[in-house]
């Protein structure tokens, strides 16, 4: 197909927003006159504080967030992280994405063959209906990197992604 991974355009990212690209089923060419979601690459532990500018310049902006457990020596807190470090999703027109890296914070829009890469709306809704749900999410012993999965019972049901790597149970 167009898309597969031996034809897919070059994609103009980091390590971990590569990790994002390939999870996604593919990126779409901008539209200029439609909004349409793309993902900004900002620096990395500051994600809400771009969140905000974005915002404040009238964005609709999306980060998905998740808890984690931080252990120290005497206490254990669940405090809240960016789902993907470093990215937000922002929602705006292909005319106006070039906007978005003039906010402080903004690195870039991650791109396709040099071109703003529009994320598909179902995409950004499935990311957000696993934030939503609040369920820990960790891969099964018989998944491989790679493959295209579906939930098909529970809050997440009909929610589609593709394994993009497996960590070792501890």
């Amino acid at each position: 197909s167009e898309h597969s991974p031996a034809h897919r355009p070059p994609v103009d990212v980091t390590p971990m927003a590569a990790a994002c690209v390939s999870s996604m089923s593919t990126l779409h060419t901008t539209t200029p006159s439609r909004a349409q979601w793309f993902a900004a690459q900002v620096w990395a532990g500051r994600e809400q504080l771009c969140e905000r500018h974005l915002c404040a310049r009238g964005y609709q902006v999306f980060l998905p967030r998740c808890q984690e457990v931080r252990r120290w020596s005497d206490r254990a807190k669940k405090v809240e992280r960016a789902l993907f470090p470093g990215y937000v999703f922002c929602h705006v027109s292909g005319s106006e994405v070039g906007r978005i890296v003039t906010t402080p914070g903004v690195i870039r829009i991650v791109s396709v063959a040099g071109q703003p890469g529009a994320v598909p709306d179902a995409e950004v809704d499935a990311i957000r209906r696993i934030v939503e749900a609040r369920l820990a999410c960790e891969p099964w012993d018989f998944l491989a990197a790679g493959q295209r999965v579906r939930v098909e019972t529970g809050p997440l049901r009909d929610v589609e992604g593709i394994v993009v790597s497996l960590r070792s149970h501890r």
